[in-house]
C-alpha cells in the first residue's frame, strides 16, 4: 500500500472517474500535471462540445452573457482561432443584435464594453474577415465586393451569421427570431449553399448545412407576423425536414420564388397569420409531408382569413398520401374571420393516424354537425377534439362504437379538449367497442 497512487488504476478506470467530474472540475484536474492532463483530453473534449452545441447569437434573454463569444463577430473570432469549435455546433438561434439591441438589454456601460471588444477583435481580424467576404465561394464575383466592405463594420451582423452558417458543418437546427430586416444576406447564402448541395457536379457540392434539419422562425411581438417567404430558401436544401414558426404571417411578394420539389416532413406553424395562397406555394413542393400544424391566430398579427376547408383540400390535393398527423386549429370565434370552419370530409387521407382539430371543423354552415364516424379515415387511431359545438356534442359521437369495426377499425382514444356533455351509455358504448373517452371537462349524464 506504501507505493500505492492514483495512476496505478488503469486507464479506462481512470477515464470513468473524470467523467463523473463536471467542466470546471475537469479542468482542474487536467492542469495538476502532464499525466494527468493527457488522461482527462477526452473528457474535456466531451465538455467543449456540450458547451457550443448550442450556440446564441444576439441577446433574446436579459441573461445572455454576451461577452462569451455570442455575438456573431465575437464567436466568428472564436472559431477563426480555434476551427474545432465549429464542429460542435448542432444549433443556433440567431437574433438581432443590432446596436439598439444591445444597449437595450444591457445598458449604455454595458453597450461601451461591448462596442470595445467587438472593435478589438476587427482591428485585429480585419484582414482575415474581409477575405471571408472577397472569396466567399458562395458568392458571385459581383456580390463579394459588397461582402467585403460589409464584413468590414461591426454592425454588419446578418453578413457575419451568414458566413458563420457556412463554417458549421454539423450544424442541424437554426432558429431565427425578429429577423425580417436582417434576413436578407442569410437566406442569400443559404440560398446558394442550397443550389450546390442539389448538384451533384458543382465544385461546393457538400461543402456546407449538409446536416441541416429544422429551420424555426419566432416574431417576439405581436404588431406584425415574420415573413412566410423566408422560408424559401431552407426548404430547397436538401437535408432539410421541418418547418417550425410562431407568429408568421402571409408573404405579400408576388415575385418570390417557388420552392423545388422538397423532402419536408414537417410543418408546425403556431400564432399564424397564412391565407390559402401562401399555404399552396408551399404545399406544392413537398413530396411526401407527415405532420401538418397549424394555429390561426390571424386578428392580432396579420390579415389572412382563417380557411380550414380550403387547406385541409390542399392538404388532401398534394399530401393525402403521407399525412399521418394533422393538428388544425383557431382563436378566431367571430364567423367573419373565418371563410368557412367545417373542413369536410377527411376519408382520402390514406395513412392519417392523429388528429386534433376545433370540433366546429365538424359543424356545417347550416348548423349541422357531422358524425365522426362518417368523416373520418380507416387509418385514424387518436383524436383529440377542442371547444363545444353550439349543437349538441352527442351528434358528433352517434354511430361511433357501432361503426368502429368496419368504418375506424384503427380507432383507439378520443380525448376532449373542453367541457362536453354526454350521456354515459354511449362513453360506455365506446369503452366496449374499445375506444376510450376521456377528457378533463368531460361530463357524464
Amino acid at each position: 500500500m506504501d507505493n500505492y497512487h492514483f495512476f496505478s488504476f488503469p486507464n479506462e478506470i481512470l477515464c470513468r472517474i473524470i467523467d463523473e467530474l463536471d467542466s470546471e472540475d475537469t479542468a482542474s484536474f487536467a492542469l495538476s500535471s502532464k499525466a494527468m492532463y493527457n488522461v482527462s483530453r477526452r473528457a474535456i473534449e466531451k465538455h467543449r462540445a456540450q458547451k457550443y452545441s448550442l450556440i446564441r447569437l444576439g441577446p433574446p434573454d436579459c441573461d445572455l452573457d454576451l461577452f462569451e463569444g455570442y455575438h456573431p463577430l465575437i464567436f466568428l473570432d472564436k472559431i477563426l482561432a480555434d476551427p474545432r469549435l465549429a464542429s460542435y455546433v448542432l444549433e443556433i438561434r440567431i437574433q438581432n443584435c443590432s446596436s439598439n439591441s444591445i444597449e437595450g438589454h444591457y445598458g449604455e456601460d454595458a453597450f461601451i464594453q461591448i462596442q470595445d471588444i467587438l472593435r478589438d477583435i476587427m482591428a485585429k481580424r480585419k484582414n482575415e474577415i474581409a477575405t471571408l467576404g472577397a472569396e466567399c465561394s458562395w458568392l458571385s464575383e459581383g456580390r463579394r465586393e459588397e461582402w467585403r466592405d460589409a464584413l468590414s463594420s461591426i454592425d454588419s451582423q446578418p453578413h457575419f451569421v451568414g458566413i458563420l452558417l457556412t463554417m458549421l458543418p454539423n450544424l442541424e437546427s437554426i432558429t431565427m427570431t425578429s429577423m425580417s430586416y436582417h434576413h436578407h444576406p442569410i437566406t442569400e447564402i443559404v440560398d446558394t449553399v442550397a443550389a450546390a448541395n442539389r448538384t451533384p457536379d458543382s465544385p461546393m457540392h457538400g461543402k456546407a448545412l449538409t446536416k441541416l434539419l429544422e429551420i424555426s422562425l419566432h416574431r417576439s411581438d405581436s404588431e406584425f407576423g415574420e415573413n412566410f417567404g423566408i422560408y424559401a430558401p431552407f426548404t430547397t436544401l436538401p437535408s432539410m425536414r421541418s418547418i417550425h414558426g410562431r407568429m408568421i404571417s402571409e408573404d405579400h411578394d408576388q415575385s418570390r420564388v417557388q420552392p423545388l420539389r422538397n423532402d419536408i416532413e414537417e410543418i408546425k406553424i403556431i400564432f399564424g397569420a397564412v391565407d390559402l395562397g401562401s399555404w399552396e406555394w408551399m404545399l406544392k413542393s413537398i413530396k411526401n409531408l407527415r405532420r401538418f400544424g397549424y394555429y390561426h391566430f390571424g386578428s392580432m398579427i396579420g390579415n389572412g382569413t382563417y380557411d380550414s376547408r380550403g387547406i385541409v383540400a390542399l392538404l388532401r390535393r398534394y399530401s393525402c398520401h403521407s399525412l399521418r398527423r394533422l393538428d388544425l386549429t383557431t382563436s378566431e370565434t367571430d364567423d367573419s374571420n373565418q371563410a368557412n370552419p367545417y373542413i369536410g370530409d377527411l376519408k382520402d387521407f390514406k395513412v392519417l393516424r392523429i388528429l386534433r382539430l376545433d370540433d366546429t371543423s365538424f359543424q356545417t354552415s347550416t348548423g349541422q354537425v357531422m358524425r365522426l364516424v362518417d368523416m373520418l379515415p380507416v387509418s385514424i387511431r387518436v383524436v383529440r377534439l377542442l371547444r363545444e359545438v353550439s349543437g349538441e356534442a352527442v351528434d358528433l359521437f352517434e354511430g361511433l362504437a357501432e361503426g368502429k369495426q368496419q368504418g375506424l377499425p384503427e380507432l383507439k382514444r378520443v380525448h376532449l379538449e373542453g367541457k362536453y356533455e354526454l350521456p354515459s351509455g354511449l362513453v360506455e358504448r365506446c369503452r366496449k367497442a374499445a375506444i376510450e373517452i376521456s377528457g378533463r371537462g368531460l361530463i357524464l349524464y
